[in-house]
């Protein structure tokens, strides 16, 4: 959010007054924000990207909520709720997941989280055949685990290991925002440039 849009929401945060766009009056809005954020707010602050006092402002009740690669547990319930939800939305005829898909899924490290997650199920509720077992599942997750066992190697250098963990992270992370440099570069909290020359140098290194 630009700065000075910051100042305006601050202003109406403290004071509960707007003017719409043309208007000649001021309005009294009685409002309850919820705010989210996949940034670390709190370091942007230092950095000077955020305002202190608006996030004070905002931050009066923070919850915080972990992706769902640190909650694989969590996974199980929400990928049968999508997929439910899926079958009733679009009045389809239900299938059943077998457990072997739901563990293959907690294996997996969802860079694009819980939207990542939900377009699959729904991908596997429409295409997939009853009951849903885990040959069903897309080559990238397939491919996912094969990686896993790859990168843990024991005969790899620690600096081999860190190369193919950040190669490997930052791949999942493009594809799960469709290539988009700006997107990727902005969840991994670093600018699109240099991005860029990271993912050039990992190649080079190929």
């Amino acid at each position: 959010m630009d700065m000075n849009l910051q100042t305006r929401l601050l202003r109406v945060l403290e004071d509960g007054i707007v003017k719409r766009i043309g208007a000649t009056k001021e309005v009294v809005v009685d409002v309850r924000v919820v705010s989210a954020s996949h940034r670390d707010l709190q370091a942007m602050v230092d950095e000077g990207k955020f305002r202190r006092d608006l996030y004070f402002r905002l931050s009066t009740i923070p919850i915080f909520v972990p992706p769902l690669r640190d909650r694989p547990q969590d996974i199980p319930a929400l990928a049968t709720h999508f997929v439910l939800t899926c079958f009733l939305e679009n009045h389809l005829r239900r299938k059943t997941l077998e457990p072997e898909t739901l563990s293959a899924l907690q294996r997996q490290a969802w860079p694009g989280n819980i939207r990542e997650l939900k377009n699959l199920c729904e991908r596997m509720a429409i295409m997939g055949v009853d009951p849903i077992g885990p040959t069903q599942l897309p080559d990238t997750v397939h491919n996912e685990q094969d990686d896993e066992s790859s990168l843990f190697d024991l005969d790899l250098t620690l600096r081999e290991f860190k190369r193919r963990s950040e190669r490997r992270y930052i791949d999942k992370v493009l594809t799960a925002c469709n290539n988009n440099y700006s997107l990727a570069a902005e969840k991994l909290g670093i600018q699109r440039t240099y991005l860029y020359q990271k993912t050039r140098q990992l190649e080079d290194k190929e």
